[in-house]
């Protein structure tokens, strides 16, 4: 070997190491153009067949009440989402809430585009980009909450444009402009639902990777943190919006300070998922629960993809994995939610989706390796045609055995729900209400449909806050309201029910404290509980009857279709304890035969009602 090689060699491996040269990205034909699009329509199809008409169970109905009324939703407010939901409210097709429900299905679908995008970059293969496209979209967690007016699909989409740009620009670092637009959209996500900002630790790691480059043209990190911070100016729109005071206008924002209490989620504690301590602990069963949302598809193409990708990839694989390490494990270990109740689980799930959309991209990889299994038979395009459309089928798969629960589209138990909670309601009434479930349905009926004025939704868990009390003074001045907020005493339960007790006072709820105890009983009327005077009697037959002629008119779900649906399930189990609630009335008085009517009627609504068939076994 000659004296000047050895020099040479002695050099290199003194040499630091430092990031390979930006290999030119390949460029999309118009063909992987086409083949895109054809997958994006045919997405948005399905999700358009299967969106919600009426409004759902969760934060829906707020978000749409919010959209149509230009409101506040609740923190941190949804600036971006509200705007662009109210723009689709103008759309001339369907009822309201459908239209609204239409800009998920328009996000959803957009966002597995971006995921195409980002997975043929990756692998200079149209059908491999399909197949972690399809994976993607078609996972039940995935198209749940793109069918439905919820910020998480949308999310989704901002959360792909932040990958595709910065993973672009790390191809081609010389094109700021494509930094600049990651941050823009960052920016924008965050002012639309701020677990994006999950992904700052996976940018930066690419950042790092191009520093060299970043030092020589320091502009670039200028231009982007302007374009990051004109991506959060959507939050304007909270305070103005709530100056007109709107309908939906949570917080009753007056100051600057209530813009960050609000955008920071003070209320609920900032980083708090639930704002409670109930559903605290069990993280081993929510680990399980992020990783049981995978399919077996998801997980199988990620699996390989990480094999595949960690030959020719690296760089993109450390970023998905450290993207899915924050969005995932991390951010479950800070929330600190247990998924033991039904309640909790379907909270938190919706915080599972940016974890699949970071390592959606991979399964493209993983559909390669598979094609260079198969390669050793056959041809590599054919390889990677059979690779992916075995993937494709298995995806399919998964998503027609999971359509029944999924599909939103004839699904009305929300609003129905809310119908026979307003029906068993007596005229003028107070309804005193709390949960999610409860409360927004029942809040839209009333503020965005104007169904049944006579009636004062007070929602308990609010009235601890002065915003609410001093907003809810100012919407219904004949309701006397003698303290600032009702957060003990003397501000109890029994000073906001007796100066308002003449016009009936029905409650939907647990009430804040035990204060009413003293002076008034709970009288079960259907759905609702009436609060009455101790010195009040019912005789056990008028009881009866009075809930008897009320069950009649319900409309539950139907307990097969509610079976895999959270909320119905919660909602069947409410109406079967009307009639479980009664036949513990006719037990206690020893009417048998009665009391065992009505615990077979509570079956027969929800024949898992363990306390039905408990009644039943004590009557044998």
């Amino acid at each position: 070997m000659s004296q000047r090689r050895r020099t040479a060699r002695r050099h290199a491996a003194a040499a630091p190491e430092r990031p390979e040269p930006a290999a030119r990205p390949p460029r999309a034909g118009r063909t992987a153009v086409l083949i895109g699009a054809v997958v994006v329509v045919a997405i948005l199809a399905l999700y358009v067949r299967t969106a919600a008409r009426d409004i759902a169970f969760g934060d829906s109905p707020e978000l749409t009440g919010a959209a149509i009324d230009l409101g506040v939703a609740h923190p941190p407010g949804y600036p971006v989402w509200t705007i662009l939901g109210h723009l689709f409210t103008l759309l001339p097709v369907g009822p309201v809430s459908f239209r609204v429900a239409l800009l998920s299905a328009t996000a959803g679908a957009a966002g597995a585009g971006l995921v195409y995008a980002i997975a043929f970059r990756l692998t200079r293969s149209a059908w491999a980009a399909v197949a972690g496209a399809l994976a993607l979209a078609i996972s039940p967690i995935v198209w749940t909450w793109s069918i439905v007016p919820e910020v998480f699909a949308l999310s989704d989409l901002l959360a792909a444009l932040v990958v595709l740009c910065v993973w672009s620009w790390h191809e081609r670092p010389e094109r700021g402009w494509l930094l600049a637009a990651a941050a823009l959209a960052g920016g924008i996500g965050l002012a639309n639902q701020q677990t994006i900002v999950l992904l700052a630790p996976a940018c930066l790691y690419l950042l790092w990777r191009r520093r060299d480059v970043l030092r020589r043209r320091p502009g670039m990190l200028v231009a982007a943190t302007a374009a990051f911070a004109a991506g959060l100016l959507p939050y304007a729109y909270l305070p103005l919006a709530a100056s007109t005071r709107p309908a939906w206008s949570w917080g009753d924002i007056s100051s600057i300070g209530d813009v960050f209490d609000h955008v920071l989620r003070r209320g609920y504690g900032t980083t708090s998922l639930l704002g409670t301590s109930r559903f605290a602990g069990g993280l081993p069963q929510t680990l399980l629960a992020l990783a049981g949302s995978f399919t077996p598809v998801e997980l199988i193409l990620v699996a390989l993809g990480v094999v595949r990708g960690s030959r020719t990839q690296r760089p993109f694989v450390v970023f998905a994995l450290v993207a899915f390490a924050f969005a995932g494990p991390a951010f479950l270990i800070v929330s600190n939610v247990s998924v033991a109740e039904e309640f909790a689980r379907t909270i938190v799930q919706r915080f599972f989706l940016l974890s699949h959309v970071v390592l959606a991209p991979l399964g493209a990889l993983g559909v390669v390796l598979l094609a260079e299994a198969f390669g050793r038979a056959t041809r590599r395009p054919e390889a990677i045609a059979l690779s992916a459309g075995l993937a494709a089928v298995a995806a399919i798969a998964v998503g027609a055995v999971s359509f029944a629960g999924i599909d939103e589209s004839m699904d009305r138990t929300a609003r129905t729900y809310a119908e026979d909670l307003l029906a068993s309601t007596p005229r003028g009434s107070l309804l005193l209400a709390s949960g999610d479930p409860v409360v927004f349905p029942l809040r839209y009926l009333l503020t965005t449909e104007h169904q049944r004025p006579d009636v004062t939704l007070v929602i308990l868990p609010l009235m601890r806050a002065e915003w609410y009390v001093r907003q809810l003074g100012r919407e219904h001045p004949d309701l006397v309201l003698r303290y600032a907020s009702y957060s003990g005493p003397p501000a109890t339960m029994r000073a906001l029910v007796e100066p308002n007790v003449a016009r009936g006072v029905s409650v939907k709820a647990e009430l804040l404290d035990d204060s009413t105890a003293a002076a008034y009983w709970m009288y079960r009327h259907g759905l609702v509980q009436q609060l009455r005077p101790l010195t009040e009697t019912v005789d056990l037959a008028s009881f009866g009857e009075d809930n008897r002629a009320l069950v009649a008119t319900y409309r539950p779900p139907d307990a097969a279709f509610a079976a895999s649906r959270p909320w119905e399930h919660l909602v069947l189990l409410d109406y079967a304890l009307v009639a479980y609630g009664v036949g513990r009335e006719y037990e206690v008085a020893k009417q048998t035969g009665d009391a065992r009517a009505w615990y077979e009627r509570a079956l027969a609504i929800a024949p898992d009602l363990a306390d039905a068939k408990n009644g039943l076994a004590r009557l044998r």
